[in-house]
């Protein structure tokens, strides 16, 4: 980590300057057509008029509930235009969600598209408080031209909800120079250029797919949408026949991709993949290594919404060399591991992950008791455990809120969850601990796959021959599907309402 802060484009300042440097160069493909980065400003220059027109100016807070799209980018660099803040959520959020979302954040505004719940909304949110995207143009006289507001480092840019895997969203608040600093450290490790291009699958909302979007967005390369993971195939021979040069997911994402799709017979010819959104495993990272392109470099990264996106990154030379590791610190953040005191520990020891450095959020909007207790005079509290190695590589061994207690022993259900995926008729498993007389908690498994009896007896068998006898689920529980966040993260707290 560099001392002192970097001079850099802001996000909004780099994406004017693409604009005119790639105005003829396609930035977005969607279900709607093709736009180039000239009909991409057109499109935000009509809509800066029409957020102004509803009284939206600086710091005016804005809840954005639309689908991955040229018009979701269209509207969120608008926003930015006239110094708003994007306050984007799930586009498929619920009437509640979206009401508590808009009531949390303040927002003057809720901008939805046909697919959202914004028609629900009219007994909530008065009609001047509501705009319905329609067709969006991409050029016309009748455009006016667009007086672009110069944003501050250290203005809000944006209020991310997290996912909510412990049921508890927060918004966590970021300036224009944490998005700018994180997404300059991105670039540079993934090398992106103008000549890149990107089948995302990860919804803008999140702090990945938000990261993908800006990162790609600063570079002047391609953004590909409109494909779902609920169609894996789909997604492969989209990668394919778009001849994109990369692609993102989460753990699931390539687990899917592994077992429902013909990706390992014809791999893709990629240049890059990212993983991010929790932890891999060194079968399914050996897997995902062995089925690739030769010529396909594979980042394991690890990040937080509140670090802005992305910690740590593995170097694709280091991936067998360091297996399971979460990698390297960015360059403009340090990582330090700690004790419960907050004191230092030595290489090689568990405890708490820290981060420091100019990506870490201002703090959970307008909830200073949570912002406190994570904004330590150490750095960022993340939450998570790990330990960094004698090279300095950081290695995740749990989140501490999932850590189950069985007897005397503590348990992260990931170790669990690796060993049973290795199972040809398992998709998905998830471990969940519940209330025990004898042991306090006694481990439960959730399976998604080929439902049987013989397969649950070789699910015990298996981790009989690969565990400790106290990590052996003492119940297992096929389901269709396990609740996750949109952005594919477990929701361990839903499966102990089941």
């Amino acid at each position: 980590m560099t001392g002192g802060r970097m001079l850099l484009d802001l996000l909004p300042e780099r994406f004017r300057k693409n604009t005119t440097s790639f105005s003829n160069c396609l930035a977005v493909t969607d279900q709607t057509g093709t736009w180039t980065y000239a009909e991409l400003m057109n499109s935000i220059s009509y809509l800066s008029a029409v957020l102004k027109a509803k009284g939206v100016t600086y710091g005016t807070r804005v809840v954005v509930m639309v689908d991955n799209s040229a018009a979701y980018i269209a509207t969120f660099y608008a926003l930015w235009s006239v110094g708003a803040i994007v306050v984007a959520i799930n586009a498929k959020a619920t009437k509640t969600e979206a009401v508590n979302v808009v009531r949390q954040s303040g927002a003057l505004l809720v901008v939805g598209d046909a697919k959202s719940c914004l028609a629900m909304l009219h007994a909530e949110i008065p009609e001047h408080q509501r705009l319905l995207l329609d067709d969006i143009p991409k050029s016309g006289s009748d455009i006016p031209p667009l007086e672009w507001h110069m944003s501050k480092p250290d203005d809000i840019a944006q209020i991310i909800f997290t996912s909510g895997t412990t049921g508890n969203p927060k918004g966590v608040s970021l300036s224009h120079y944490n998005l700018a600093v994180n997404t300059w450290d991105i670039v540079r490790y993934l090398e992106l250029t103008e000549a890149d291009s990107i089948v995302n699958v990860l919804p803008f909302h999140f702090s990945y797919g938000n990261s993908v979007m800006h990162t790609h967005l600063y570079v002047g390369a391609h953004l590909i949408l409109g494909y779902s993971m609920a169609y894996p195939q789909y997604v492969v021979d989209a990668l394919r026949k778009e001849k994109a040069s990369g692609f993102s997911g989460v753990p699931t994402t390539f687990r899917a991709l592994m077992k429902m799709t013909d990706w390992a017979n014809s791999p893709p010819p990629l240049r890059y993949i990212t993983q991010a959104g929790g932890a891999m495993g060194v079968s399914l990272t050996e897997q995902l290594l062995n089925s690739c392109d030769h010529g396909t470099q594979i980042f394991v990264m690890y990040g937080q919404t509140e670090a802005s996106a992305r910690i740590s990154w593995l170097p694709p030379a280091d991936l067998l060399r360091k297996i399971g590791s979460a990698g390297l610190a960015l360059e403009h953040l340090s990582i330090s591991i700690r004790d419960e005191q907050g004191n230092e520990v030595s290489a090689g020891q568990v405890g708490e992950i820290y981060v420091r450095g100019d990506n870490i959020m201002q703090g959970y909007w307008n909830n200073d008791v949570e912002t406190k207790r994570v904004l330590s005079t150490h750095g960022l509290k993340t939450g998570d455990l790990g330990y960094v190695d004698v090279d300095g590589y950081l290695f995740i061994t749990g989140r501490q809120s999932e850590m189950i207690k069985v007897a005397e022993n503590r348990i992260h259900p990931l170790e669990i969850e690796e060993v049973v995926c290795q199972l040809d008729f398992v998709l998905e498993a998830a471990v969940v601990g519940v209330p025990d007389d004898d042991y306090g908690q006694k481990l439960v498994l959730y399976v998604v796959g080929e439902a049987s009896t013989e397969h649950s007896m070789a699910i015990k068998r298996y981790c009989s021959s690969n565990l400790s006898k106290y990590k052996i689920p003492k119940q297992i529980h096929w389901i269709s599907e396990l609740p996750k966040t949109p952005s594919g993260k477990i929701q361990r707290f839903k499966l102990l309402t089941q």
